[in-house]
């Protein structure tokens, strides 16, 4: 049985265009207050999971960007190529979403599992049907009828649990892996920076 991903959530909204967030020199002058927020820009979202390597940072007009703040168990969708999108756990309350984004919130557990539901729409047969309702526009942009139209597989409630767990070990893995290999060319970064620096100083 397939259902519209729209169908399982209770609401959606795009998030905010950043730029009327940040703020400008006249703001300051006007004595406006200014915050600094993270923001969960599109290449931090990563194999249905956060990246915080990668998150940005703004500062914006104070209180600003409250409406538009990730919640445990939101699923945020990237609205641009490469489609693609990630489950909010604890760790990742309170990131501001941009416009490039879109937040999907209030799915019943009872329903459908969360881990199933990221790791479906992070599969490439997904992504194909988002690249399907783009394709006769000519922007590349997918807009929230796009997404809540995507058809999804809904097999049994312990079915999708089990494979939502296996998505999530992967992508756990994937992520550890990454945080691996940064650290590793960090360290040969340092390593040969230190010589350099040493040959420099001997001279």
């Amino acid at each position: 049985m397939n259902v519209e991903f729209g169908d399982l959530m209770g609401m959606s909204m795009t998030g905010s265009i950043m730029s009327r967030l940040q703020i400008k020199e006249e703001d300051k002058a006007n004595g406006i207050e200014s915050e600094a927020v993270r923001v969960l820009v599109p290449k931090a979202i990563s194999n249905g999971r956060v990246n915080h390597l990668e998150l940005a940072e703004y500062e914006v007009k104070k209180g600003s960007g409250q409406s538009r703040l990730t919640v445990v168990d939101d699923i945020i969708i990237k609205l641009t190529t490469p489609y693609g999108c990630a489950l909010i756990t604890e760790e990742d309350e309170d990131l501001v979403v941009p416009s490039y984004c879109m937040i999907c919130r209030d799915f019943n557990p009872g329903e459908v599992d969360l881990d199933y539901l990221v790791g479906y729409l992070n599969t490439g047969y997904a992504r194909e049907l988002f690249t399907a309702g783009v394709a006769a526009t000519t922007n590349s942009m997918l807009k929230p009828k796009d997404v809540h139209r995507i058809p999804v597989p809904m097999p049994p409630l312990d079915e999708q649990r089990m494979l939502g767990r296996l998505y999530r070990l992967s992508a756990e893995k994937q992520q550890a892996l990454k945080q691996m290999l940064a650290n590793e060319e960090a360290l040969a970064d340092n390593l040969i920076t230190s010589a350099i620096l040493e040959v420099m100083n001997d001279e």
